[in-house]
């Protein structure tokens, strides 16, 4: 092994040792400190110990520039949703400048330096741990440090932060090894600062964000792999074409599956958790509702409604109007008896259209083994 890769190996491992020390020894206050202090100082190491070696980046400005605007049109798409959702306040402390902007720079601008460092000495093993070393980096940074790991918060650390992050990671390794640092650093800056300057934000569900946020990414990677890189292969237009239509398709059919997720529009998606309505409805399905807007709700129907704090899925079984009000009863059809007391058109969620069988065994076997622990 010569001098260059056993430089690379050491800092790679003294890097992520500093980065789990940093998660162990600091609260929520200090880390993002003390993860930009880790970074710029692994920085400054990278650059004056690895052999730097020029990266062939002739549209190094334009790819700069485009990804300024990329930035800018992804954060005006985010907006006006807000036209759809609705707006919620961002708040906005001094406290924000030091203990999240300077920070994330600082480690935006480190982490873009080590990486395309490392990227230019061509060495696959060393650019596939600092692939992973930057996502856990991403998740290490933006998870609340300090809070239990559930099962709600596995999810969220899941599909709102390392999901997006291996798709973004992917964009800023191509990004880095062909174009230098400074398009995925530019773009990674203005993705950053916006949120603690703009006062407000969309109310947009945290399941179409989830979904959202890695095919930005991966749109991102498609259309400068477009633009700018040199294919040495060719492909039939028939076949672009196919190409283009399965990834229209899957698109949508991913798009709709995250509206419904969302249950924001007319119709939503929910999971089924427990055997209540065994053999109609089992555990492990789910179910597509529609979303109750005063249509008349029949005997039979099964509805989605909350009651005490609990979302029930459950049907009913009998109608009362008392005194001008509607009383719905309702009972699960594995259970005995009729559910206690009765509930109104104002506790009912929406109406049962139709289920989908087995969708909602991985959630439930997730959810299982952190019961378990």
């Amino acid at each position: 092994m010569n001098s260059d890769k056993k430089i690379l190996y050491v800092i790679s491992a003294l890097f992520v040792c500093a980065l789990l020390l940093v998660c162990f020894i600091s609260n929520d206050t200090a880390s993002n400190i003390a993860f930009a202090v880790v970074c710029s100082l692994f920085a400054a190491l990278t650059f004056f110990k690895v052999k730097k070696r020029s990266i062939l980046a002739v549209q190094k400005r334009q790819v700069s520039l485009l990804m300024s605007a990329i930035a800018i049109i992804v954060i005006t798409a985010y907006y006006l949703t807000g036209l759809s959702f609705g707006f919620v306040k961002n708040l906005i402390v001094p406290l924000f400048l030091w203990k999240y902007i300077l920070p994330f720079t600082v480690i935006v601008f480190s982490s873009e330096l080590i990486r395309s460092v490392i990227l230019a000495q061509k060495n696959k093993i060393t650019d596939i741990i600092f692939y992973f070393v930057f996502v856990a980096l991403d998740a290490a940074v933006l998870y609340k440090s300090g809070t239990a790991l559930s099962f709600g918060s596995f999810i969220e650390l899941v599909s709102m932060i390392m999901i997006p992050s291996f798709a973004a990671n992917i964009l800023y390794h191509h990004l880095s090894s062909r174009y230098g640092m400074f398009p995925p650093a530019i773009y990674r800056g203005i993705m950053l600062i916006y949120p603690y300057i703009i006062p407000i934000k969309p109310d947009m569900p945290a399941a179409m964000m989830a979904f959202l946020r890695p095919l930005v990414y991966i749109l991102v990677f498609l259309l400068i792999y477009r633009l700018y890189a040199k294919r040495n292969f060719t492909t039939s237009k028939r076949k672009t074409l196919l190409s283009v239509c399965a990834s229209v398709l899957l698109i949508a059919i991913l798009t709709s599956f995250m509206a419904l997720l969302s249950c924001k529009f007319r119709f939503g998606l929910m999971l089924v958790g427990s055997e209540s309505m065994e053999n109609e409805i089992c555990k492990g399905d789910a179910i597509i509702y529609e979303q109750y807007d005063g249509q008349i709700i029949n005997k039979d129907q099964i509805l989605v409604f909350e009651k005490n704090n609990t979302t029930y899925i459950h049907r009913v079984v009998d109608i009362e109007r008392v005194d001008g009000v509607t009383k719905y009863y309702t009972k699960g059809d594995a259970n005995e008896g009729v559910d206690p007391g009765y509930i109104t058109a104002d506790s009912v969620i929406g109406v049962t259209v139709t289920k989908i069988k087995y969708i909602g065994y991985p959630s439930l076997w997730v959810r299982m083994l952190f019961n378990k622990s």
